[in-house]
């Protein structure tokens, strides 16, 4: 993957332990995570959206790529923190939000950055894709050929494998939730569909990805220890 997820996960959670217990106005926490992640080289506008439809104080994160300004050289993602929360009163960041942050903003940059290589690898040129079901009046719809999109399946592919193996290795996690993504998916199309199958085809090979970039990292990161400890020895 174009973005490495676990380091990208480690990063955002050392950030978010500064954030933990805080009351930061949504403006300001907006302009704390637009300067964090501009700072980390990710070109991108953050705007804070309240949503009513959501619980109190319940969040998540939307995104998008633009390939025509990413070709000329501008900030090609726009990234938005919806929450239902007033703007003039204080948002206490509890522990499990920022955990929450940490999980989420990681997979939406892992996304996000797909479509990015995707675009760049076709020198920004669209993906012409229709799709044909077997069922063309239930199948003919926006959402059925926006997930059938080989980008798409591609970019999905890649976040719910991020968040899948943090919560598994990182989280030690061992009940949990289906991936609201995947649940998507199966709604859209049913859990024996070729879309489907794809989808969990290149989920099982991006969790395999990140594993050996894991365990890579690791053993270059215990080898300079033991370096350290031949070299003190001496």
């Amino acid at each position: 993957m174009y973005l490495n997820p676990i380091i990208e996960y480690e990063r955002i959670k050392t950030w978010t332990e500064g954030l933990k217990h805080k009351k930061l106005l949504l403006k300001t926490f907006g302009g704390q995570l637009s300067r964090f992640l501009n700072k980390n080289g990710h070109p991108v506008k953050v705007k804070v959206v309240r949503d009513h439809g959501l619980d109190e104080d319940d969040f998540s994160f939307g995104a998008e790529y633009d390939p025509e300004l990413d070709e000329f050289g501008r900030k090609p993602f726009k990234l938005h923190f919806i929450i239902n929360h007033s703007r003039l009163i204080p948002w206490v960041i509890t522990d499990k939000d920022a955990d929450e942050i940490c999980i989420s903003l990681t997979e939406t940059l892992v996304h996000e950055y797909q479509h990015l290589q995707q675009y760049r690898s076709r020198k920004w040129q669209d993906l012409k894709h229709t799709y044909k079901g077997k069922k063309a009046l239930l199948d003919d719809s926006v959402e059925i050929d926006y997930l059938s999109n080989p980008d798409e399946v591609d970019a999905y592919s890649a976040n719910i494998a991020t968040r899948i193996w943090i919560e598994k290795h990182l989280l030690n996690k061992t009940n949990v939730k289906e991936h609201l993504d995947l649940a998507t998916y199966y709604k859209a199309f049913g859990k024996r569909h070729p879309v489907v199958t794809d989808l969990k085809k290149q989920i099982e090979q991006k969790l395999k990805l990140i594993g050996e970039k894991y365990h890579g990292k690791k053993y270059i990161r215990n080898s300079r220890m033991a370096i350290r400890r031949r070299s003190r020895s001496r």
